[in-house]
Order: structure tokens, then sequence, then C-alpha cells
């Protein structure tokens, strides 16, 4: 079995919405979702500093979109 994920992105890597947004947003979202199993541990995760949130599978590196620069793993 597998997890599904929908991860939003900012433009601007510093900038969050406000929880109250986001709680708002998971609401909206549980509505389209198809029944009680697949609202299952529906969250607005946050994250208190810049991350880099990745799929973990099938992952195959971390690049700079500008420059082309890849990251370590460990960055």
């Amino acid at each position: 079995m597998s997890d599904n994920y929908l991860t939003v992105t900012p433009t601007d890597p510093f900038w969050q919405p406000s929880k109250d947004a986001a709680d708002r947003a998971a609401i909206v979202l549980s509505g389209m979702l198809p029944d009680d199993d697949a609202r299952r541990g529906l969250e607005a995760k946050w994250h208190d500093s810049v991350e880099m949130v990745h799929c973990f599978a099938n992952l195959k590196r971390i690049s700079c979109p500008r420059c082309g620069t890849e990251f370590a793993p460990g960055w």
C-alpha cells in the first residue's frame, strides 16, 4: 500500500500561509476526496524552517533549477 502526498511549494521558500489558511485548505481538499477512507490521515503539515520535501522513492538527485548545481543528500 502506498501513501499519497500533495505538496504545495511557494516560489518564496520563506513564505508560509497562516495556520488558519492551511487548515481551511485542508478542509476544501477533504471535500474533494471520495470517502472517509481517502480522508484518513489528512493534515496540513508545517515545517519550521526551509526544508527539501521529497518523495524518498525514485529520487535520483536534487539540483538548482537555475544553475544546475547538484546538492548533497545531507544538505
